[in-house]
């Protein structure tokens, strides 16, 4: 079966990419139990500011010690899917741009091109555009 990739980016009205993470990722992980079996996490990449590098680790506090000022941070949940070979992920990334003063949500969706997929995408998208709002209340 084919694969599909599905991207939504939204916008943080926040400079903290660390407090912006520590609110989504929970909202991702839950929505990445959706999957049908138990998802996989891959390590997690920081990005640093000057663009030098990202450093990668299953521990999130261990990167973000190595990385000075932290200007990205992604993560992919992973699980296979019971119907087919194909896995199916969900990948949160947050970006700093430095001439911007929001940060950059990226979601992205792979799986089997089916309904499926496209309505694991959308509910997740809304359920994290929710938790963009909340966090973006004053």
């Amino acid at each position: 079966m084919a694969s599909a990739s599905h991207l939504a980016e939204l916008e943080i009205r926040a400079t903290d990419v660390v407090a912006a993470w520590n609110a989504l990722e929970p909202v991702v992980a839950q929505c990445a139990g959706l999957l049908g079996t138990p998802a996989t996490k891959s390590d997690y990449h920081v990005g640093d500011s000057d663009d030098q590098g990202t450093v990668g680790g299953a521990d999130l506090r261990d990167c973000l010690d190595r990385v000075e000022s932290p200007a990205s941070i992604s993560v992919t949940y992973t699980a296979r899917s019971s119907s087919g070979p194909d896995p199916q992920s969900i990948e949160l990334r947050i970006m700093r741009y430095r001439r911007f003063k929001e940060l950059n949500v990226q979601l992205r969706i792979t799986g089997p091109v089916d309904v499926q997929t496209l309505g694991l995408f959308e509910r997740t998208k809304r359920t994290l555009a929710g938790a963009i709002d909340r966090f973006n209340e004053p």
